[in-house]
């Protein structure tokens, strides 16, 4: 859903990619793509860890570590499936409920994001080892991408 919005965005020419910028300084763009690029191997790394190293009856807070991870990733992709056509819809036209909209998607994959980190903290037995830690350091680049560059950065810069 989330490739497909992008690629729907793309082609259905709401905008230049640099209005889906939003004002976004040319001097700090470099920190985006730096920051998308290790977010994006960040999330093969907690992903993979996920599915192949995690038992499915592990528990988090008493709770089944699968039902939270399930949540996590139900708030970072449906949302984000909303961002690129809310975004585009806003640049054709500033609308005071759709950039609400866009904040609340911004917040609520940083939410699942967060959520997510630390469900991979609190695991019950934790786990050890090299890519326990490569999943913690992905999904931690992973959340301050989506909190501090997408749900704070990215709309303090907005050209409303």
């Amino acid at each position: 859903m989330v490739i497909g919005s992008y690629i729907w965005g793309i082609k259905s020419g709401g905008g230049s990619a640099s209005s889906l910028w939003g004002g976004v300084p040319e001097n700090i763009r470099w920190l985006y793509a730096v920051s998308m690029l290790l977010s994006a191997v960040g999330y093969f790394l907690f992903t993979l860890f996920i599915l192949f190293k995690v038992d499915s009856s592990i528990k988090i807070w008493n709770f089944s570590g699968f039902n939270l991870f399930y949540l996590s990733y139900l708030l970072i992709l449906i949302p984000s499936s909303f961002w690129m056509p809310l975004t585009t819809a806003y640049v054709g036209g500033h609308s005071a409920i759709i950039w609400i909209a866009i904040r609340v998607v911004l917040f609520l994959v940083a939410a699942g994001s967060f959520l997510l980190l630390l469900s991979l903290l609190n695991l019950n037995p934790k786990p050890s080892g090299l890519f326990y830690t490569s999943a913690i350091a992905g999904i931690t680049v992973f959340f301050l991408h989506t909190f501090v560059l997408d749900a704070i950065l990215w709309p303090s810069f907005f050209n409303k």
